[in-house]
């Protein structure tokens, strides 16, 4: 089957899910009324599209957003192909997982191409349902049983291609709901990887899908541990490496002393003696001059007197010259 003519409102997140003020209403029902005087069908919530499902939502069957997977809360209810020249996607319709909806298959009424999604009563069956009636701006509650046709509900139309959430390697994923669970793993031998199936764009996937990502983007337990257990030990060697430089160092020094007072016991430095400790006859003592004792002297004995000379009277004597000085 082809769907033609859709509209692409863009990709969403791979774990998008709608707000939590909405997501209590997925288990509530509504009654609304209709243009057709007492004519009114049931819906199950949420019912508010602009604050309660992706940006630029209207529940129009020719609109879908790609690529994308179904929101938490969603699951995939059927699909389709959306071929556009040489292009192929896959077009899943999501319907609330809290019941077994399936998709709108006939439109016998306008409203019914606006919802997608319906859960079809068996009337062998009995089933109670409180359903939240607005009318005039009151709500009530009311009791219905065995609700005549179904249960309505919004859909989401998500689509995708086959490379869009492939993997990089070769994996077996397994889908499980509350009342089967299957295996798929579909792998290509040229590229080695694995192409994302249907199911698993559904809203009953996406505990494995997000455990999923936890693992590959996320660091495990054991190797934070194993980071923390190698920062410690790693501290633990600094500390014992500054520890034994430190003491080395300590010893170092210990030794000098222990060396240099060895050499001031063998070695004793002079001690002077004070003045005050010396008696005073030690003193006069020390400070004598001693001299030293004379040569000996030789005695010379003179001759004996020899009777007085005379000069010779007889001689002439040399008359010794008389100046006179000249007169003026």
């Amino acid at each position: 089957m082809s769907d033609a003519a859709l509209t692409n409102l863009g990709p969403l997140p791979t774990d998008f899910a709608i707000a939590p003020s909405c997501s209590k209403s997925l288990d509530d029902v509504y009654k609304v009324f209709t243009s057709f005087d007492g004519w009114y069908f049931l819906i199950q919530g949420p019912v508010e599209q602009t604050s309660c499902y992706p940006s630029g939502y209207s529940a129009n069957s020719k609109q879908y957003y790609s690529p994308a997977r179904c929101p938490t809360g969603f699951t995939s209810a059927c699909q389709s192909s959306n071929v556009a020249g040489t292009v192929s996607e896959t077009v899943v319709r999501c319907c609330p997982t809290h019941e077994s909806f399936v998709c709108q298959s006939t439109v016998s009424y306008g409203w019914e191409a606006t919802l997608g999604c319906v859960n079809l009563q068996d009337t062998s069956t009995t089933t109670v349902w409180t359903v939240s009636q607005v009318s005039s701006g009151e709500t009530a509650l009311t009791t219905y049983t065995n609700a005549i046709g179904g249960i309505n509900a919004y859909q989401v139309q998500v689509g995708f291609q086959s490379t869009d959430f492939a993997s990089s390697t070769s994996t077996t994923r397994t889908t499980k709901s509350s009342t089967q669970s299957q295996t798929q793993s579909q792998t290509q031998a040229t590229a080695h990887t694995t192409i994302a199936s249907p199911s698993d764009i559904s809203g009953s996937n996406n505990n494995s899908s997000k455990t999923g990502r936890k693992h590959g983007n996320g660091v495990g337990g054991g190797a934070i541990a194993g980071i923390v257990i190698g920062a410690i030990a790693g501290l633990l060697i600094i500390a014992a490496l500054i520890w034994l430089q430190i003491r080395k160092r300590r010893q170092r020094n210990e030794e000098a002393q222990q060396a240099e007072q060895a050499e001031q016991a063998q070695y004793p430095p002079p001690v002077p003696e004070k003045f005050n400790d010396i008696a005073p006859s030690q003193v006069i003592q020390d400070r004598a001059v001693y001299e030293n004792p004379e040569p000996p002297h030789v005695v010379y004995e003179m001759a004996a007197p020899e009777p007085p000379a005379e000069l010779d009277s007889g001689g002439a004597r040399h008359p010794m010259n008389t100046y006179y000085p000249s007169s003026r």
